[in-house]
């Protein structure tokens, strides 16, 4: 039961993440900023890495894997040529799922 109120406010806030084109991110003021214990390790993740976090979290939902599997087949029909190529159809769903599904998520009537 926890468990599934934990992925429900998961999916929940990546959602909401999603549709308000907003992302989560290292603060502009770096002075207000906590600092870590002493002896902690801190590391930093940018770039590609960070934005495919909320992606990596969706695609291990049950609840999104209905979507990821759609969009897959959209992307197949909207590009036959590359219909049997698993690394190109991977990398394209993973450039352009968040934007597909704020699309359908607009869609739907409220």
């Amino acid at each position: 039961m926890a468990k599934n109120y934990i992925v429900e406010e998961a999916v929940e806030f990546l959602a909401e993440l999603l549709l308000e084109d907003k992302t989560a991110g290292i603060p502009y003021a770096r002075d207000t900023m906590d600092k870590p214990a002493s002896g902690a390790h801190v590391v930093s993740v940018y770039g590609n890495l960070f934005d495919q976090a909320p992606l990596c979290v969706l695609q291990n939902t049950n609840e999104f894997r209905s979507y990821f599997d759609e969009h897959l087949e959209f992307l197949k029909q909207k590009f036959p040529r590359f219909r049997k190529d698993q690394k190109w159809l991977t990398d394209k769903q993973n450039k352009t799922f968040a934007d597909w599904v704020k699309h359908k998520a607009r869609q739907v009537p409220n």
